[in-house]
């Protein structure tokens, strides 16, 4: 087993490294616009609150420069998609290429009825489930409906 080398940094040189790695220090990396800015970030935020502007819109001005809202859009819910809607810590928007990865948490939460929630309205949701099932079925068209024309 080999040692490795030991890199010690000053608290400075943490906060820089830091910084650059999030795109906060030096000139902006356009290339590859919004969609690359969130595949480096990770993650993104959703704050409907807005001052200025919404924050994740704001994450991509601060990285990228005057980028314009339409662009921003666009990255996040555009056609086709480069990102997604997930609750990671909390609601944020996610690069598409980690989807497979929450695989998991959208079955999860499909299932759940919070347990806070009460009695009356977990019965409601589930009549509802019921419900929605019982339409599908009708609504389902036959395998060979429309060659038998």
């Amino acid at each position: 087993m080999t040692a490795r080398a030991r890199t010690t940094l000053s608290a400075a040189e943490a906060r820089a490294l830091a910084l650059t790695a999030q795109g906060f220090i030096g000139s902006p990396d356009p290339v590859g616009g919004v969609p690359a800015m969130l595949r480096r970030v990770g993650a993104v935020q959703l704050d409907t609150i807005s001052v200025l502007a919404r924050s994740h819109e704001l994450v991509a001005y601060a990285r990228l420069g005057p980028v314009g809202r339409p662009a921003v859009e666009s990255a996040y819910w555009g056609h086709p998609p480069h990102a997604f809607e997930a609750l990671a810590h909390a609601m944020c928007i996610l690069p598409l290429e980690l989807w497979s990865h929450f695989a998991a948490r959208r079955r999860q939460s499909a299932r759940r009825i919070h347990p806070r929630r009460p009695p009356e309205a977990r019965a409601i949701r589930k009549e509802h489930t019921i419900a929605s099932d019982e339409l599908i079925v009708e609504v389902r068209v036959p395998e060979n409906a429309l060659s038998r024309r």
